[in-house]
């Protein structure tokens, strides 16, 4: 009789324990989490293309952000530039501008954006 509960409790907690391990928050951090999009791409200022994009920080802690933006044309670019977004709250999104200097004519052209973490400390009060 001993024997068996002995083996049954143990079970029991083999299978609370696996339980736990599989429904465990996981609260390390995954900078890694962040989506983007570009929400404007405006050619009204001569030479020049005024870039705003999205950022969503999908993760559980504060993160700032480094977004390239790049003008093309026909698959050839004609302007890029760069902004920074710093402290963007966990599941907070942030836009973040660039006014990006163009080498031709913009007709036809569209904005892209790439984001990567940004480690260093920007601008003032950061």
């Amino acid at each position: 009789m001993v024997r068996v509960f002995a083996v049954t409790e143990t079970l029991a907690v083999l299978a609370l324990l696996a339980v736990v391990a599989v429904f465990w928050p996981d609260d390390t951090p995954h900078p890694e989490r962040f989506d983007t999009r570009v929400v404007g791409c405006d050619f009204a200022t001569r030479g020049a293309a005024r870039v705003a994009v999205a950022v969503r920080n999908g993760d559980r802690t504060r993160h700032a952000y480094r977004v390239a933006v790049v003008v093309d044309r026909d698959g050839a670019p004609i302007g890029a530039g760069a902004s920074l977004v710093n402290r963007v709250g966990p599941g907070a999104t942030a836009t973040a501008s660039a006014l990006v200097p163009l080498r031709g004519e913009p007709a036809g052209a569209s904005c892209h954006a790439t984001v990567t973490l940004y480690t260093a400390t920007a601008g003032h009060h950061s």
